[in-house]
């Protein structure tokens, strides 16, 4: 509500990519992975009614420890 409101800003849609990658040592190390494995990545981006992009978030989780349902 604070966006629309106070901002006048409106969401409009958002992109998700789930895709499987070789973590860097930093992410390795913010996982506690002792070991180089593939993790999952998303990335999800939020677009404004404008097509400006709003907001950008990259997650990673161990591959082994999740499950996804869409």
């Amino acid at each position: 509500m604070y966006l629309l409101k106070k901002l006048n800003l409106q969401l409009a849609y958002n992109d998700t990519t789930i895709s499987v990658v070789m973590p860097n040592k930093e992410i390795q190390k913010h996982l506690e992975m002792s070991e180089k494995r593939d993790v999952v990545l998303s990335t999800h981006i939020s677009y404004l009614t404008d097509n400006t992009p709003f907001e950008y978030t990259e997650t990673y989780y161990h591959a082994d420890q999740y499950s996804f349902r869409y």
